[in-house]
Parts: structure tokens; sequence; C-alpha cells
């Protein structure tokens, strides 16, 4: 006997409710293993950060280095220079120039406490050839009296000789110049630079030190000597004759003109000092 569509039973298929009751368990259980498990990682965290605060670390027993601290121990003083002369007329160089220029050199070269003259104009007569001839190797101070009683010149450290065209020596060369101050200008004068100073006779000394700006230290021929350049400009040039000579300013040292004259001077007197001994 069949059945009519109004006997049919309303409520839901078994398959259909079987589906949606196993998507809700499913459901309530990832829920619950997600809360279960940030518990769990929270619960962790806070114990390895309890343990953090409780544990105590070991000190490292390597030993350290000591605070450095400066030297107790100067370097001996200098001993005062001795000129070796074998003329009995007084030097263009004194002793306080001297020691001026001393402070400026290579340490290993402030360690001589004599200079020794090697040539003077007054003493070996007018001849660069002579003047080449009797420096032989070392280190030397040239010096150049002009008319107006300007003492200036150069510190080579490497010897004055003719140099085929070509420029030598190294940045520890450098130029100076030396004045005679009044008693006023003495008492006032105000020291400007590091390398400006008033020596105890009321000289007042000037240092140019190598600038860096070229290589052009020292140029020698037969016909002349010369310090610095650039630009068609010499620190220091004395020709041939020892009469004459010019100083402008130049790349090299980044000078002033070394003589009250300007550019161009007169020349009264030559020396050249060689660092040390005689060689």
């Amino acid at each position: 006997m069949s059945s009519s569509p109004n006997s049919r039973s309303s409520s839901p298929a078994p398959s259909l409710v079987s589906f949606l009751s196993n998507s809700v368990i499913r459901t309530l259980q990832r829920l619950s293993s997600e809360v279960t498990g940030e518990d769990e990682f929270n619960s962790h965290r806070r114990d390895v950060q309890n343990s953090d605060k409780n544990h105590s670390y070991p000190r490292s027993n390597a030993p350290r280095a000591p605070p450095r601290q400066p030297s107790p121990y100067l370097p001996p003083a200098l001993s005062s220079l001795i000129l070796m002369s074998s003329s009995s007329n007084r030097s263009l160089l004194t002793e306080a120039i001297a020691e001026e220029i001393r402070l400026l050199i290579p340490a290993r070269l402030q360690l001589h406490e004599t200079w020794t003259l090697m040539y003077s104009l007054e003493e070996h007569g007018v001849s660069l050839s002579t003047l080449y001839q009797r420096l032989g190797k070392g280190a030397f101070v040239f010096v150049v009296r002009d008319t107006s009683d300007g003492i200036f010149g150069a510190f080579a450290n490497e010897s004055i000789q003719p140099s085929a065209g070509r420029y030598y020596g190294t940045g520890e060369c450098f130029l100076w110049k030396a004045s005679t101050l009044s008693s006023s200008s003495a008492s006032s004068l105000s020291i400007s630079n590091q390398f400006s100073s008033r020596t105890s006779d009321n000289i007042r000394f000037k240092a140019f030190p190598y600038s860096g700006v070229n290589d052009y230290m020292i140029l020698c021929d037969r016909d002349f000597i010369s310090f610095g350049g650039g630009d068609g400009h010499y620190g220091l040039w004395v020709d041939g004759n020892l009469d004459s000579g010019v100083s402008s300013t130049c790349l090299t040292f980044g000078n002033e003109p070394l003589s009250e004259e300007g550019d161009k001077f007169t020349i009264l007197g030559v020396e050249v000092w060689r660092v040390g001994p005689p060689g």
C-alpha cells in the first residue's frame, strides 16, 4: 500500500543531522585546542621569565687588563746646542735661532748636541761649487742674511747638491725667518700661531712647514739653490754668485716672503750648517 505525501515525516534526513552535528563538534574541539595551546605557551613563557629572574649566572673569572695610565717617565730634556765654527767671527746663525729650528726638525736629529758650520760666504768665498763640495751627506740648515739685516733660510733633510733638474727632499723640510724686535715690540708681541715664537734674545721666529700641495722641496743646480716652488714662484732662490735672491709665497710651504726687502733681495752673507758633528 503506497503512502501519501502528507503521511511522510517532517524531520530532517538523518544524514544531514549527522553532518551538522559532526561539524559543530569539530569546530568546538579546534577552538578548545587553540585556547589550551595558547595557555600552555603563556604559562611556559612565564616560567622561563621567572627562571631568568631567579637564576644567578656565574661571573667570568678571566683576568681583565688594567686601565692604561699615562707614563710617569718623560723623555730627557735636550742639552743645549753647541755651534762649532772654525771662524773667530760671529756667525749669522745664533744659538737662540738654532734652538728654535731644532724644535721643528725630526726627533732623530734633535738629539745631536753639535751643529757644524760647513760653509760660510765670508770664510770660504763666493763659490757655489765650493759650497757643494764642502757639504757631504746629512741634514743641513741654510742661512741667508740680506741688506736689511734679515736672517732667514731653510732646513733641508738631505744634502744640498746639484740634482739635475729633479726636485728632492721630503715633508721634513721647511722655511724659516727670524727678525730682531725692539724692546717695545717684544713686550707687546702676541703669538698668533704655533710656528711663531719669541726667543730669549728678542728675536721673532717664524717657520713655514710643508703644506702637502706639491713635492717641490729642494732643487739645486750649478747656477742656483732653491727651496719650494709651484706656479713659477720659489719659496727661496739664491743665484750662483751668492749675491742676490728671490723669496715669494710658494705652494710647497705656503710661506710669506722671507725678506723684508720684498720678493727680491740682496745678499750680505750665506752659511750652511750641518745638523751634527762634521761628517
